[in-house]
């Protein structure tokens, strides 16, 4: 990750009540109105239930177990008094009982409605950036690292399940609960109450420094798991080139560096927390000892009952426990602000430009290809295509050769329209490929690129790709047609073979036929070849040359190659320097030409020293 991408990770600031991210993030809520309704009605009963124990309390305190005191205790109460207070006594402990259970009930309800609905919203939203991901344009991935995409997708979506499960649901309980508390206790007592709340100030000033302290050490954590995230992404996938130079022990570092920034990070917020509670607690209890001094004074004086006592005492108690959680549930809302800010700045990412209104589909191409003056920069100011011209008629194949850099692969990746030209025409069959249908084009089009990619499944799924229209005959009929039957008769099972992550249980060589094999199997107008045969050894190098002399018929082919034997037989290859075609003709051609191909094909085949 480069320093200026970190450098805006760690600035992003998050707002724990900002109401464009609470708007967005509520559209994914809408569908579960009714549960988050729910969850908070459940609210109400819990908070019900909550006070009407301490209310039992006091009347078993100030009812039965008073008037047996004032009778002088059990031994010198008649048989009727006592078995009037053991009943009393006995029901309000049996409604007690049935309180407590019904409370436990409402909680597990309570929990089980918010959790659910909280984890439809999160797949909604992760569903939603999946797909987003998809209609993002190659440009995008280019320059944004891989893991921190999925520390979007996984880390900080996450992080928002806390919003929905235990952030606005539960603040906005905590909230009701110390407001229906306080007049509860105000009603008992407004002096033992008002001695109570005293607390609420210094309570409010204490989580307002946490808060603000907590602040940035949330943002850093954000920050530096994202740039763990990320390296770790990185290494595991070049993992084979850090063991193949003995460099295990610079990963170690860069990760134990990033690791430790996380630590001291993580370790920075604890401090916090650890600090914040006890201040908390200490808090707390200086007015609960307030309370229980003056309030022993006004039941010594007869002013105040026992049990009247209790329930304040009781009120006070359930009153302080929301408001010693209300900092964390704010830093929680926070927090998921922070991730929130980041997963909609991925959604916000513009999206492969549309199709034009009128776009029509392209069914299937003859093959006729034309790029006029086309122009292309990755950066502004640095073009990488100056005026590329050329014209391909059906079925022949046009081969790119040049230095690396050139512009080579541009070509291709703007023909499938990874990329959007700056100026100039791209036509396929005399139509501007702008105005076909992105999705109807691209089935036009086969692309084998260098580094082949294979996904975890069976063969055929890597074949298939999930086409309906290609069964298993017509997937084993593009292995037979490149000659690499044997490769299927050598895999146990055949073209159910399953294969292991970017198909690491087979050969590069291998890899790269049945990279050749999917390309095929969607019997394409256009085939586009990578620097494909690159990775080939040369067994199967002449496999697939024997094969290709077959499978190009009747397709247009734009092949890449650094390797001059491969493109010998081509219709016309360009020669392509800084971003203009240099040279064009047959092999012949350029060879008598005298000119950049024949110095690329001496140098390669012996006949000349590099420059």
């Amino acid at each position: 990750m480069s320093s200026e991408t970190e450098r805006s990770e760690h600035e992003q600031v998050g707002n724990a009540f900002d109401r464009v991210l609470l708007r967005r993030l509520a559209h994914y809520a809408v569908p579960d109105k009714q549960s988050f309704v729910n969850a908070f009605v459940l609210l109400f009963v819990i908070t019900g239930l909550e006070i009407w124990l301490p209310a039992l309390l006091r009347q078993a305190v100030d009812g039965p177990v008073a008037a047996a005191r004032a009778a002088g205790g059990a031994l010198d109460a008649t048989d009727a008094q006592r078995s009037e207070w053991y009943a009393h006594v006995a029901r309000i402990a049996g409604v007690s009982f049935v309180v407590a259970i019904l409370t436990l009930f409402v909680r597990y309800r309570q929990f089980v409605v918010i959790q659910c609905a909280g984890q439809r919203v999160l797949h909604r939203i992760r569903s939603d950036v999946f797909r987003h991901l998809e209609r993002l344009p190659i440009g995008y991935f280019d320059r944004t690292p891989s893991g921190r995409l999925v520390s979007r997708v996984t880390n900080d979506i996450e992080t928002l399940n806390e919003l929905f499960t235990s952030g606005i649901i539960n603040l906005a309980g905590d909230i009701l609960k110390v407001a229906v508390l306080l007049i509860a206790a105000w009603w008992i007592d407004p002096h033992l109450a008002a001695i109570g709340t005293a607390a609420v100030p210094a309570l409010a000033f204490a989580s307002a420094y946490f808060r603000i302290r907590a602040r940035q050490a949330y943002r850093e954590t954000r920050s530096a798991i994202a740039k763990v995230t990320a390296y770790l992404s990185e290494t595991i996938s070049g993992i084979r080139i850090f063991q193949a130079f003995g460099r295990e022990d610079l990963a170690r570092s860069q990760f134990r560096i990033r690791g430790e920034e996380y630590l001291s990070t993580n370790l920075k917020t604890v401090f916090y927390f650890a600090l914040f509670f006890p201040v908390v607690d200490f808090i707390t209890l200086a007015a609960q000892g307030g309370v229980f001094w003056e309030g022993g004074n006004l039941i010594f004086a007869r002013e105040f009952t026992v049990g009247q006592f209790l329930q304040l005492w009781l009120y006070l108690g359930l009153m302080f426990e929301p408001l010693r959680e209300m900092a964390e549930k704010y830093n929680i809302l926070q927090s998921a602000m922070a991730s929130a800010e980041r997963v909609f700045q991925v959604l916000d990412e513009p999206a492969e430009p549309a199709d034009d209104p009128d776009a029509r589909p392209l069914n299937r191409a003859r093959g006729e290809i034309e790029f006029d003056d086309v122009w292309f920069s990755y950066r502004s100011g640095e073009p990488v295509l100056r005026g590329v011209s050329f014209k391909a008629k059906p079925g022949e194949t046009i081969a790119l050769v040049g230095a690396t850099g050139g512009g080579k692969t541009t070509i291709t990746s703007l023909l499938t329209r990874f990329y959007e030209i700056e100026r100039g025409t791209i036509r396929i069959d005399g139509v501007d490929i702008r105005h076909y249908q992105r999705e109807s084009l691209r089935r036009n089009l086969a692309y084998v690129p260098q580094d082949t990619f294979l996904f975890t499944g069976s063969v055929q799924d890597n074949l298939t790709l999930g086409h309906s229209e290609i069964d298993a005959r017509r997937a084993e009929a593009a292995i037979r047609s490149i000659g690499a039957t044997g490769l299927i008769d050598r895999l146990s099972d055949g073209l159910k073979h399953e294969l292991s992550e970017r198909g690491s249980n087979l050969s590069v060589g291998e890899r790269q036929i049945l990279a050749f094999a999917r390309a095929l199997a969607v019997d394409p107008a256009i085939l586009i070849l990578d620097e494909a045969t690159a990775s080939i050894d040369p067994e199967n190098e002449a496999i697939l040359q024997a094969a290709l002399g077959r499978l190009l018929i009747g397709r247009t082919s734009i092949v890449v190659a650094h390797r001059l034997s491969t493109i010998r037989s081509a219709s016309r290859i360009l020669v392509i320097q800084k971003g203009q075609i240099r040279e064009q003709g047959t092999h012949e051609e350029l060879l008598a030409l005298g000119g950049v191909y024949s110095r690329l094909h001496a140098i390669q085949f012996g006949h000349a020293e590099a420059p």
